[in-house]
């Protein structure tokens, strides 16, 4: 019985590591679409993938739906044309460097003497 159970085990493992290695066209447009849209602040949720063709070497998927999209933007007039204001410039800055911040390797810390107006800190106390 424990045999069996440890074959059964070992194929459904097979099946779904050969399963993992292969992409589908839909798979493939959805990653397609997120990368598309990665750094416009939308919901993605609604779309659905559809294979309409599909041969051994080629694939055309339509990617229909709805995106739901929100943002408030601060307009200030200048020479007559309306332009976006400071604000909302600092603010789409800040979330874009927010953005590539966090895609970012973290920092590596480099080690510096301490300044010079600033005394070294006192060893610890040993105690015997």
């Amino acid at each position: 019985m424990k045999k069996l159970l440890v074959v059964m085990a070992c194929a459904g493992a097979l099946v779904v590591v050969g399963c993992g290695d292969k992409e589908t066209p839909e798979t493939f447009g959805k990653k397609y679409i997120e990368k598309k849209f990665e750094n416009i602040n939308c919901d993605l949720v609604d779309l659905d993938y559809t294979i309409t063709e599909e041969g051994d070497d080629a694939a055309t998927v339509l990617i229909e739906g709805k995106i739901k999209y929100k943002e408030e933007i601060q307009l200030v007039k200048k020479d007559g044309k309306w332009i976006v204001g400071k604000k909302a410039a600092k603010k789409e800055a800040a979330a874009v460097e927010a953005k590539e911040d966090a895609h970012a390797a973290p920092a590596k810390t480099e080690e510096h003497a301490a300044p010079a107006h600033e005394a070294p800190a006192a060893p610890a106390a040993v105690h015997h």
